[in-house]
Formats: C-alpha cells, structure tokens, sequence
C-alpha cells in the first residue's frame, strides 16, 4: 500500500492532495488509508500538514524532493522488465543514484539476505561496469582518431 499511495502523490499535480482524494487515487479505502497514514508520515515517505479551515482540520499529504525521488525508485523496481536472460534494463538515466539506493536497501532494510535484491545489484553493477568500459572504449577510439589524422 506505501507503493501506491506514494505513486498516486507522485502523479498529482504539485505531488500535493487532501487524504480522501490521496485515498481515493490510490484505489484504497479512506478508512485503511487514514490506518496506515501516521505510520507513513513517521518513516518518512510521505509528508503531512494539518490546515483548518471555518472549524473543520484536515491533512493535506505531500512529497518534497527526496521522497519523490525515492519514490520513483522503488516504483521503477517494483516494474521492472526483465529480457529473456533474466537480466534488467536498466536506463542510463540516473544508474549510480538507482544503485546507491538498492544498497540502502540491502544494508538498512529487512531484505539484507534477499536474493532477489541481491541478483537486480548485481545486474546494475554490470551494467554500470559495462557502460563505463564503453565509455572508455570510445574515448580512446576518439583519442586514437585525433593522433592518426
């Protein structure tokens, strides 16, 4: 339930909504949302700010910036495709932030032993070493071109 109710924030407009309308996009009831909320709220995944208005408080939940972004971590492993080697696709696109966090999860959650988590690691450290030996595969061809002309 953390998934989708840190999804449903990451996709409103200013990662911003009352705890109904968060409840509601989540496609969970507001009575098992408003469970889990304060527990959410104290690990630090979401963020909650209580607005009164004429006599009547309400929770507005939200994201700041490091929740967000570890929340589109989690929701990128959580889909990620495998090929038909059983090794990820990993995106470029911000691969040593992906592995830093896969090793948080590794060393400060309860999946320390998971194999799983261990197998998807391994697959990042792969493909990071592999984008970096290309990288320098095509420095030195480049260097090599510049000295031959």
């Amino acid at each position: 339930m953390p998934c989708r109710v840190r999804a449903a924030l990451a996709a409103a407009p200013g990662h911003r909504l009352q705890g109904y309308r968060l409840a509601a996009a989540a496609g969970i009831t507001a009575r098992d949302f408003n469970k889990r909320a304060a527990e959410m709220v104290a690990r630090g995944y979401i963020s909650r700010e209580k607005v009164r208005d004429a006599g009547h408080a309400y929770y507005w939940y939200s994201l700041d910036e490091a929740q967000l972004h570890r929340a589109r971590l989690v929701a990128a492993l959580a889909s990620a495709e495998a090929t038909a080697t059983g090794a990820l696709v990993v995106e470029e696109v911000d691969l040593p932030g992906r592995l830093n966090f896969l090793r948080m999860l590794r060393e400060q959650t309860v999946f320390a032993g998971h194999q799983v988590l261990a197998a998807i690691i391994d697959d990042y450290e792969r493909t990071a070493r592999l984008r970096r030996a290309a990288a320098a595969g095509a420095q030195e061809d480049h260097a090599a071109g510049r000295t031959r002309a």
